[in-house]
Parts: structure tokens; C-alpha cells; sequence
């Protein structure tokens, strides 16, 4: 089984749009829209490689709405890991939408986020590499 088929099967709450396709991209909104993402550039933030790992790994581990544990965080951890290790190349760059696994901006400042879908949360990593593209991308209700 394969990483994202691992983590779809990890996170059984919520909805996951998940895949790799082949091929370049000019911009980030056009890879967030071969997914079903909204397709506005401004949405979408360029993080780092472990900024990455710590937005899949909140998500994976805790749904939005209610923080709710999915599975452990060691497990999500593991499995946020394992999908950024795919992409750990040269010329790789990941996006995100919001707050999500990441430090506030300030002191009791909740998680915010720039929707990309119809959902009440959503948030997830986008992957632009050399040679293809990738989403792991999460959505809850309250």
C-alpha cells in the first residue's frame, strides 16, 4: 500500500483528495484546480519541507472541527513524513492554505485558513515539483 493510500485509509473521518499526476505547472492555482481545488494563486502559501510534515501531521492526527484524535500523533507524524519523503527533491515546492500544524501568529490566535473548497475546513498540502504535482488535501464539517 502505498503513502497516500496508507494515510486515506488512517483518517476515517472527513473527506481526502488525494493524488500524483505527471507533468509541470506554471502556478500553484493551476495545480490546486487538476485536483478540484479552487484555482486562485493567492490562496495558497509557499512553505518549507518540515512546515509541510507539521500541517499533514495536525490533520491527519486531529479532525478540524473539533480536534477530535483520528490516530495517534506518532502515527500521523510517520505518515506525514513518509509523503513529503516522495517529494524530497530539488526544485520541490509545497503550499498550504492556512494555519493548520503550525505556530500562531500571535498568542490565543486561533487556526485560520483561505478555504480552497466548499467545506466548513479545509486545509491540506499542495506538492510542485520538477516533473509532476501532488495534493493530500482535507475537509471537515462542523
Amino acid at each position: 500500500m502505498d503513502v497516500l493510500e496508507r494515510i486515506v485509509a488512517a483518517r476515517t473521518i472527513g473527506d481526502i483528495i488525494a493524488g500524483v499526476k505527471p507533468g509541470a505547472v506554471a502556478r500553484v492555482g493551476e495545480a490546486a484546480a487538476a485536483f478540484g481545488l479552487l484555482d486562485d494563486d493567492a490562496i495558497y502559501g509557499e512553505i518549507a519541507a518540515d512546515e509541510a510534515i507539521a500541517v499533514l501531521t495536525s490533520v491527519i492526527h486531529q479532525d478540524m472541527a473539533y480536534h477530535a484524535e483520528i490516530v495517534s500523533r506518532k502515527t500521523a507524524q510517520g505518515l506525514a513524513e513518509a509523503f513529503v519523503g516522495v517529494f524530497d527533491t530539488a526544485g520541490t515546492r509545497f503550499f498550504t492554505n492556512g494555519t493548520f500544524g503550525r505556530p500562531p501568529p500571535a498568542p490565543h490566535i486561533g487556526r485560520s485558513w483561505r478555504p480552497a473548497t466548499e467545506a466548513t475546513f479545509d486545509t491540506g498540502v499542495l506538492v510542485i515539483g520538477p516533473s509532476s504535482f501532488a495534493c493530500l488535501w482535507f475537509q471537515d464539517e462542523d
